[in-house]
């Protein structure tokens, strides 16, 4: 139970720290690139995870005898691995720190009480957004979860030994890495795609008489952001289980 108790303050912890994190893309990336951006910084990230599971995996799993003068009595290695994963993400955090540079904004002073209820205040008078809000928390939230605790399932369910699960957790990285990279280029493509406009294209295809008074576009800049929720929904109405065919259990 004290397991499971530091367990919820630490992923809470870290999923309050998103917040702010993902505050910060519009520091890094153009409002027409943040999809693209986000995508491809998302998948490096699994990359560097890799290589923080690698260190771990040969360093403190698989050593013939493990730094520090670790035992496998008390499962020093695997508990060290923890704060290998701390100072991992302590070191490459700090880059952030020192080249993002955030926009200045006029500071107003609100109570965070205040501003929550106008929070749910927006969310009721949208409509559709609640559900949405609830769905949301319902399926990604719930994935998000169930990737967390794969590890867990893994030795638990399917007995895997401590290295066989940090290998299993380097080739779901791998995947989570290239498909957020393909994404990130998929999201900027079809945004590019419905959002361009087409006016000087098919001017020249036309003639004069016929020429568009409009931009002519599939879909407004200004709805932009919705391609990828879209992009969300068709793959999971067409290829629920995967794009590249997986089998549900």
């Amino acid at each position: 139970m004290q397991a499971l108790i530091i367990s919820f303050i630490s992923i809470f912890a870290m999923e309050i720290t998103f917040v702010f994190y993902n505050s910060l893309l519009s520091s890094v990336a153009k409002p027409n690139q943040m999809g693209f951006v986000s995508g491809v910084s998302w998948g490096f990230g699994y990359f560097g995870a890799i290589a923080c599971l690698l260190l771990a995996l040969f360093i403190f799993i698989q050593a013939k005898e493990p730094p520090f003068g670790l035992t496998w009595d008390n499962a020093g290695p695997v508990r060290a691995t923890m704060i290998l994963a701390a100072i991992w993400l302590f070191v490459f955090s700090i880059p952030a720190f020192i080249f993002i540079s955030e926009k200045k904004t006029n500071i107003h002073k609100v109570s965070p009480i205040k501003r929550l209820i106008n929070g749910f205040n927006i969310i009721l008078n949208i409509p559709g957004l609640l559900r949405f809000m609830i769905a949301r928390m319902l399926y990604t939230d719930g994935l998000t979860v169930v990737f967390a605790f794969a590890g867990i399932y893994a030795a638990k369910v399917f007995d895997f030994p401590q290295d066989k699960v940090i290998m299993f957790a380097i080739a779901v990285n791998i995947f989570c890495g290239i498909g957020a990279i393909a994404g990130g280029f998929v999201i900027a493509f079809s945004e590019l795609f419905v959002t361009f406009a087409y006016k000087r294209v098919v001017t020249y295809l036309v003639p004069d008489s016929l020429a568009p008074d409009t931009l002519v576009q599939f879909l407004s800049t200004d709805y932009k952001f919705a391609v990828s929720f879209v992009i969300l929904v068709i793959v999971l109405l067409v290829k629920p289980t995967g794009i590249f065919g997986g089998k549900s259990l």
